[in-house]
């Protein structure tokens, strides 16, 4: 049997067991070795929030993408460096300048 032959039929046993297709194809990416995951961390939502400083509205919002372990996303940092990198139109991405918040007279802020 094939390579093809072989993940064609791994593809139909579990898209007919009810999996997800896209979980299917990351898996079959990984077993083929067109993703790598050895010695690369993967991080949480939360890691990847904390690391950014953003919320996880904002990761939701961003669609960045994901490797799906079990029920669990993980990033791969250099591919989201890279997404964050350029946006849609392929032009690099300026960062937003530092709002300052109004403070009161005594200089606490609000």
């Amino acid at each position: 049997m094939k390579d093809d032959d072989c993940y064609r039929a791994v593809r139909n046993v579990l898209t007919g067991l009810n999996y997800p297709l896209e979980h299917v194809d990351q898996a079959l990416k990984v077993l083929s070795g067109e993703i790598d995951l050895t010695n690369k961390p993967l991080l949480s939502p939360r890691q990847l929030c904390r690391l950014l400083g953003i919320s996880r509205t904002t990761l939701w919002r961003m669609q960045l993408p994901a490797i799906t372990v079990g029920r669990c996303k993980r990033y791969d940092m250099d591919v989201v460096m890279a997404r964050l990198a350029h946006n849609v139109d392929g032009r690099p991405v300026k960062p937003r300048e530092a709002v300052k918040l109004p403070t009161r007279e005594g200089g606490n802020s609000l």
